[in-house]
């Protein structure tokens, strides 16, 4: 009976230890997949949550009813995606103020975004002549939301055509400013960017569809309160001219409006929105920031 008990009682050590095995075999290949691998959200996942972080006044409305957005969450930004023309519509970030220095190490490569019906490339811009042009600026993300949400910022739903003209100079150039200073200055800034496009844009070899300009517009809220609400409204057209200053691209938010068949701050009633958009700004913001 002993003899018996004892066997019974190994067999028992042995499935148990068998099992603490498999279980620690899981869970490292967990961690693995979740450290080795983009975590993406689908719209339905805490999106209303983040709509209030990285957007002010909601969603830009499409008011194209011939064209479908869909939303895509992501860990440093949002995007309305549009599969037909294989690129984003609107792409709303917010950044702050922030200790860490502004890193503009990038990744080493582009990613499909497998939420997309379209699956565009890395491989489709290639070329091409156009520039992987980032809607979201993978630097001011990864310095607010980290490198996880940096690289997002190479998915290539955040990604547009854009000229090395534009690309490489005068966009940058206000994404750095808005990043590395405003940001820094006015403590929370937010950003909804984008390409306009003509009714039959011309395309790549690919079959994604070829911006002839793109829009940004800048928010300060002067912090959380909303004590007061300023804007900058900018359109860059492929065919820039460097030489000129930023102020000479600064239009009026109603014309992004009427180029883009978007909606924006929506929740705004329309008084608000009349005073915000009716008026091109002057100039750029420049010290000392006057919150008339």
């Amino acid at each position: 009976m002993n003899k018996y008990i004892k066997c019974i009682c190994i067999c028992l050590a042995l499935v148990s230890f068998s099992f603490v095995i498999t279980t620690i075999e899981m869970g490292c290949k967990k961690h693995w997949i979740q450290n080795n691998q983009i975590t993406v959200f689908e719209h339905s996942e805490s999106v209303d949550h983040l709509t209030q972080l990285f957007v002010t006044a909601g969603l830009p409305e499409n008011l194209d009813p011939n064209r479908s957005i869909s939303v895509l969450t992501n860990h440093g930004y949002l995007v309305g995606y549009c599969e037909s023309l294989k690129n984003p519509i609107w792409v709303a970030y917010r950044i702050g103020k922030t200790k860490t220095p502004l890193d503009s190490a990038r990744a080493n490569q582009f990613l499909t975004d497998t939420r997309t019906t379209s699956k565009v490339s890395d491989e489709d811009y290639r070329g091409s002549g156009f520039d992987r042009g980032h809607m979201a600026p993978n630097f001011a993300i990864k310095t607010n939301y980290g490198k996880l949400a940096q690289l997002e910022t190479f998915l290539m739903t955040n990604i547009s055509p854009q000229t090395a003209k534009l690309n490489r100079s005068i966009w940058r150039k206000l994404e750095h400013k808005v990043a590395a200073k405003y940001a820094q200055d006015l403590s929370d800034i937010w950003v909804i960017t984008g390409p306009i496009f003509d009714d039959d844009p011309p395309k790549m070899h690919s079959g994604v569809s070829i911006p002839h300009s793109f829009y940004k517009i800048v928010v300060n809220k002067y912090g959380i309160r909303d004590s007061g609400l300023e804007t900058l409204a900018f359109i860059f057209p492929q065919e820039v001219d460097n030489e000129k200053p930023l102020d000479d691209y600064l239009v009026s938010i109603d014309e992004i409006e009427k180029l883009t068949d978007l909606n924006f701050f929506a929740l705004f009633g329309k008084r608000k929105q009349r005073n915000m958009e009716t008026l091109a700004a002057t100039s750029i913001w420049t010290e000392p920031y006057k919150h008339d």
